[in-house]
């Protein structure tokens, strides 16, 4: 289901064509791809259909789908925040997170990324 947000400066089509884009600038870098689907304020609002994304964020899920490209999908997580804080906290606008939801987006970053990392770098595992 699409969420409703403000004009969007590029449209679903053009968004997706960019993605592509940057996928095959990877592949010829010889680099990986991972997107990641930013949360917008409205998306986290308690009580909001938690499957809701913007039509940006759909044409990046079905990109993701369709090419097996891995996506780190925020959403859920700041959904989660925002059942044990007021949505202020997260963010100074519609899009725009406060300190408090960067060190979210960095937590979620570290345990998502640190297995893969270790994995192409054969970095053993680091003991706190």
């Amino acid at each position: 289901v699409a969420a409703s947000a403000p004009r969007s400066r590029i449209v679903p089509g053009e968004f997706r064509i960019l993605l592509e884009q940057v996928m095959k600038a990877a592949v010829r870098g010889n680099a990986e791809c991972l997107m990641l689907s930013l949360p917008i304020r409205t998306l986290c609002e308690p009580g909001g259909d938690p499957n809701r994304r913007t039509p940006l964020q759909l044409e990046m899920h079905n990109l993701s789908q369709e090419r097996g490209a891995p996506l780190l999908d925020l959403v859920p997580v700041f959904q989660d925040a925002a059942k044990k804080e007021p949505t202020s906290n997260l963010y100074f606008d519609i899009g725009h997170a406060t300190s408090a939801g960067n060190a979210l987006i960095a937590d979620v970053l570290a345990r998502e990324m640190t297995p893969w990392v270790r994995e192409k770098t054969g970095a053993a595992t680091v003991s706190p």
